[in-house]
């Protein structure tokens, strides 16, 4: 029972995110079909996902750096008594 119960919670989760990366790839295909309200080119609201993507990536990273370095200097600190 507890395999099926893992297989089912794997296909749920592999199914959100395939659904995800639809989602993503629509939104990309659709970008030029704005509410008229907004009337900034193709390629301002291009550089502007990609710096919110860049921030996104750059916080993960630094994330992942400051644990790296952590256990880098728990390697050199001293061992108590």
């Amino acid at each position: 029972m507890k395999k099926y119960a893992i297989l089912v919670y794997g296909l749920v989760c592999y199914a959100i995110f395939f659904a995800t990366f639809l989602y993503a790839i629509w939104f990309v295909f659709n970008m030029d079909a704005t509410p008229s309200h907004i009337t900034l080119p193709l390629s301002e609201r291009l550089f502007i996902d990609a710096g919110l993507l860049t921030l996104f990536a750059l916080q993960h990273s630094l994330k992942n750096w400051r644990a790296m370095m952590r256990a880098k200097f728990r390697g050199y600190r001293s061992r108590p008594l």
